[in-house]
C-alpha cells in the first residue's frame, strides 16, 4: 500500500504533524498502521519526504510547505 501526499503551507506559518492530521481525518498512523491495514509482525510503515528515508513515528514527521511524503506497507 502506497499512500503520496503533498501538504500544503498555512496561512498563518503554524507548524503541523503528519500525526495531527491523520487525527483530524479520523485515520489511524502509526509506525504499523496506516488506516485500516497494518503491517505484518516483524514490518513497518516506510516513510519518505521529499523523496528521502524518513526514521521514527510516521506521525511526528513535521509538515513543510509543498513537502511530499510518502506512506508504504509491504
Amino acid at each position: 500500500m502506497t499512500a503520496p501526499f503533498t501538504s500544503k503551507p498555512t496561512p498563518s506559518g503554524e507548524k503541523f504533524t503528519l500525526g495531527q492530521l491523520f487525527t483530524q481525518w479520523g485515520v489511524a498512523l502509526t509506525p504499523t498502521q496506516i488506516g485500516g491495514v497494518k503491517a505484518n509482525a516483524g514490518e513497518e510503515v516506510r516513510v519518505t519526504s521529499n523523496g528521502a528515508p524518513v526514521t521514527g513515528d510516521p506521525g511526528d514527521l513535521e509538515l513543510e510547505p509543498e513537502q511530499e511524503i510518502e506512506l508504504t506497507l509491504p
